[in-house]
C-alpha cells in the first residue's frame, strides 16, 4: 500500500460516517423543534413540566449531536488532506461518542469507521505523513 493512500480509506469511511450522523441529527432536529414537549411525551403520563424539561435535554442532546457530526467531518477532511492531526484524532474521538449516541446505525457504521481512523492515525507512518505536509506547506511559504 502507497505511503500516502493508507489514510485514504479510513478518511473517506470517516466522513461518510460523519455526514451519515449529520443527516441524522439534522432530522432528529427538525423532528425535536417541531413538535410540541406534551406531544412527544403525552402517553407516558409524566406531567406537563416534566415533559418540558425532557423536551428541553432532547433538543440539548440533538444539538450537541449536530457539533459533533461537524467535527467528524472536518477531522475526516483534515485527514484526507493530511494538514491536521490533531483533529482528525478528535473527529475520530467524536465519531465513537456520535456513534455511541445515535444508536443502532451509529453501532453498525461509524463506531467500527471511527476506531479504524483512530487505528489508522496511530501508526508512526501516518504521524510522520502528517509531519511531512506540515514541512512542505511551510516550505511552500517561504
Amino acid at each position: 500500500m502507497s505511503n500516502r493512500n493508507h489514510l485514504r480509506k479510513p478518511a473517506i469511511a470517516l466522513l461518510v460516517g460523519g455526514i451519515v450522523l449529520a443527516l441524522n441529527a439534522l432530522f432528529a432536529a427538525i423532528l425535536q423543534f417541531s413538535m410540541e414537549p406534551h406531544s412527544m411525551f403525552g402517553g407516558t403520563g409524566i406531567s406537563r413540566e416534566s415533559a418540558v424539561l425532557l423536551s428541553a435535554l432532547v433538543k440539548f442532546l440533538g444539538i450537541v449531536s449536530l457539533i459533533l457530526s461537524g467535527i467528524v467531518i472536518f477531522g475526516a477532511v483534515a485527514m484526507l488532506k493530511q494538514t491536521s492531526y490533531g483533529l482528525s484524532i478528535v473527529g475520530s474521538i467524536c465519531g465513537i461518542v456520535g456513534g455511541v449516541l445515535v444508536g443502532l446505525l451509529g453501532w453498525l457504521l461509524v463506531l467500527p469507521v471511527s476506531i479504524w481512523a483512530i487505528v489508522a492515525l496511530r501508526k508512526p507512518e501516518s504521524k510522520r505523513l502528517f509531519d511531512r505536509s506540515l514541512s512542505n506547506a511551510e516550505q511552500q511559504r517561504l
